[in-house]
């Protein structure tokens, strides 16, 4: 089983989900690093690859598929909406998330001013002045892949790690507390 946990750099999904992954035993990787480790088994370096969407998809697609055949349940972290290199918002393909199964999508949001105190804590570079509209186009995106794929989606604001675990635990089955966060309807 998957769940995505979706949300713009600097909302606290590692932090939340490393914390999950050990309290519950599930494994946590972010998408970017699943795909850098397919395509490092292939030898393929990111300047070879030149920003191929494409083939990051498919290396993706192939390591979560791998996981899932293990038998384990993935908490697999990243976004639905990316930067291209000119800073562009640009939505994630919805076949894309249609291959990787998912069980449900988990968007994390939070308040603008803390997201950049974060991202400007993490690095130097210039902090996006669109954090607003990025958020939203991520909150949007992610409605329409969860509507397109017929599947739950549990938006989360700052939420605190009783509410994350409540939440996604609900998604994986191991929460019957949390049950009622589901949409009526949604199969659990």
């Amino acid at each position: 089983m998957v769940v995505f946990v979706a949300g713009i750099h600097g909302v606290g999904k590692t932090w939340l989900c490393e914390r999950y992954a050990r309290q519950y035993e599930v494994r946590h990787i972010t998408a970017s690093a699943l795909i850098e480790q397919v395509l490092t088994s292939f030898n393929l370096s990111a300047g070879e690859r030149v920003n191929d969407s494409d083939l990051d998809q498919q290396a993706l697609e192939l390591a979560v598929n791998s996981i899932v055949a293990s038998g384990k349940s993935l908490l697999l972290e990243g976004q639905l909406v990316l930067r291209d290199k000119h800073g562009q918002q640009v939505a994630s393909n919805t076949d894309a998330f249609a291959r990787l199964n998912l069980a449900a999508i988990v968007l994390i949001s939070s308040d603008v001013s803390v997201v950049a105190q974060r991202q400007s804590s993490r690095d130097a570079t210039a902090i996006p002045a669109d954090l607003e509209a990025f958020q939203r186009r991520e909150m949007q995106h992610a409605e329409q892949i969860s509507k397109a794929l017929g599947i739950p989606l549990l938006t989360l604001h700052a939420p605190d790690t009783h509410t994350f675990n409540q939440a996604v635990g609900a998604c994986f089955g191991h929460s019957s507390v949390a049950r009622h966060l589901l949409p009526p309807g949604v199969a659990q």
